[in-house]
């Protein structure tokens, strides 16, 4: 689990950013599609590396299938809680619009 969850943060982390970086006008379209597809894969692969070992780990802190739902439910409300204010945040910071704020949120989160 360790190994999935030390390569799957930086991989996060930095796909990411480059997602909500800005390419400059003159690449092409194509580039831009690659640049972006690639980022996106990146975050998905990430995210993946990361969920799927932390969502494992409540089998293994219980054998009590009542502790095992209750753990399981409170991530799942924690997870809703914490993407609603996130998503909230961003938007307060995003507010005026301009390529360097969402540069700022990108390393914020």
């Amino acid at each position: 689990r360790r190994p999935w969850l030390l390569f799957g943060g930086p991989v996060f982390g930095l796909s990411y950013i480059a997602l909500w970086n800005t390419l400059p006008q003159e690449a092409g379209a194509t580039w831009k599609f690659v640049y972006y597809l690639a980022a996106y894969m990146g975050v998905s692969i990430g995210q993946t590396s990361i969920m799927v070992p932390c969502g494992a780990l409540v089998a293994e802190l219980t054998t009590s299938y009542d502790e095992r739902s209750t753990m399981g439910g409170l991530r799942a409300v924690g997870g809703s809680f914490l993407g609603t204010i996130a998503a909230i945040v961003h938007g307060v910071i995003t507010n005026d619009q301009s390529v360097a704020s969402y540069r700022i949120s990108a390393f914020v989160f």
